[in-house]
């Protein structure tokens, strides 16, 4: 049986240090949204469908982005409450068949998919506010997880300054036993440059089971995402680490400061994607001429 691959967005982030009420993920890069940008790459991608889980509490702000026709075939599920990336993953088990809520998720399908998954396919879960994803990369782990049959495959990128970032553990093989997050983590592992992207691709019967093990974080009261790997490596599951070279592209904005950076980033490798094209194009024609 061929496995197949949804894409889960998780679009629902307030973005309280972009000094602005707006939804994080609708602050614009290129004159677009960044949700789209998102879009956009997952759609070159082999990922379908792509699901998008929002916060009941935004849903409205969304509606203008949801009218139009880059999302028309997009699901939407909406979390009832905000109590974080376990949760928001959790809520879309909405979309999905033969699978069993963990008791902490609560929320609601707003707009299903024509098409559904099974415990048999996989998730591939990114951010709401990384516009600036590899289409190169995003491919090169999928194609890797479903050749090694994985059942957790996460983005990984060595920074010089990874304040902020969850810092990826490593076991004396090298295999990633878990993730701390930067409030939680102490000096030495601060001082880790192995950083987690924000990108995993995860098993859908995986995923669940884990998902039902994470507890509640007493600092934040929410239930992290991450805190599976750490519960897929004591059950020794098949794991893989996609170290990527492109950093940038993978980089999350949570300030106007950010913001800019991505931008200018993306403007960037717009003008050098152009300039290969036109390359190519005149290679191409003089070879056509001969």
């Amino acid at each position: 049986m061929s496995q197949r691959i949804m894409g889960v967005i998780l679009a629902g982030g307030k973005g309280s240090r972009m000094e602005s009420p707006q939804p994080k993920s609708l602050h614009r890069v290129l004159g677009k949204p960044m949700l789209w940008h998102i879009v956009k790459a997952l759609k070159k991608t082999s990922v379908s469908p792509l699901t998008l889980i929002l916060g009941e509490h935004h849903r409205q702000e969304f509606d203008d982005i949801l009218s139009t026709s880059t999302f028309d075939d997009i699901a939407v599920c909406l979390q009832k409450e905000s109590l974080g990336t376990a949760h928001a993953v959790g809520c879309s088990g909405y979309m999905l068949t033969g699978i069993k809520l963990p008791k902490y998720v609560s929320g609601r399908l707003l707009k299903p998919s024509s098409s559904s998954l099974s415990v048999h396919d996989s998730l591939l879960v990114c951010l709401g506010d990384t516009p600036a994803l590899s289409v190169t990369e995003l491919n090169r782990c999928i194609r890797e997880h479903v050749k090694r049959r994985s059942d957790l495959s996460l983005i990984a990128m060595r920074l010089a300054h990874p304040y902020g970032y969850g810092r990826i553990l490593l076991d004396t093989q090298n295999h990633a036993c878990g993730i701390v997050e930067e409030r939680h983590a102490n000096a030495s592992q601060k001082a880790i440059d192995l950083c987690y992207s924000g990108v995993m691709v995860v098993r859908v019967s995986s995923l669940f089971s884990w998902l039902a093990d994470v507890s509640l974080q007493p600092d934040k009261k929410e239930y992290y995402l991450t805190d599976i790997i750490a519960i897929a490596y004591a059950q020794q599951a098949a794991t893989y680490l996609h170290i990527t070279a492109e950093t940038q592209s993978f980089m999350g904005v949570n300030t106007p400061q950010q913001l800019a950076a991505s931008e200018e980033y993306m403007r960037h490798r717009q003008r050098y994607t152009a300039h290969s094209d036109h390359d190519q194009t005149a290679k191409t024609d003089v070879f056509q001429c001969r």
